[in-house]
């Protein structure tokens, strides 16, 4: 239901149906789907322009489950919206002490080529996009 109205734009509806999950603690024991929920927050909190809760839910998911390729991702992306230089290369380098073997997830490296809230990465930080780049071609 939460995604569904999040797709509608209907934040705070969304908001309290993600919430709820997490209060409810129907899924302790399931550490990435408690992560999907706190993702799902995060972009709920930066489609409304809270950037800063956006990240707490970031750092939360990452603290649940540690190592998901997409919490990295969704990071990245909030970093670029935020035309934040300095928070895509902590980031990156985060990404890559954490999954080494980033550049072989076909789905990630995708997502980093194509997702649209990247587009401050790839166009105005050519550095790090070109290392990105490079890694993806190994």
């Amino acid at each position: 239901m939460g995604i569904a109205l999040k797709k509608e734009r209907r934040y705070n509806e969304a908001k309290a149906c993600f919430e709820r999950i997490l209060e409810m603690q129907i899924h302790p024991t399931k550490p990435k789907f408690v992560s999907v929920v706190m993702q799902e927050l995060s972009q709920i909190f930066q489609s409304t322009g809270d950037y800063s809760t956006a990240w707490d839910y970031l750092d939360k998911a990452l603290e649940v489950k540690p190592g998901l390729f997409l919490i990295y991702h969704n990071r990245l992306c909030l970093a670029s919206i935020e035309h934040d230089e300095a928070k895509l290369f902590s980031v990156f380098m985060e990404m890559e002490e954490q999954l080494p073997d980033w550049y072989k997830n076909e789905h990630l490296t995708k997502l980093l080529k194509t997702d649209g809230e990247l587009e401050y990465l790839r166009n105005s930080i050519p550095f790090l996009w070109n290392k990105i780049n490079k890694e993806v071609r190994q």
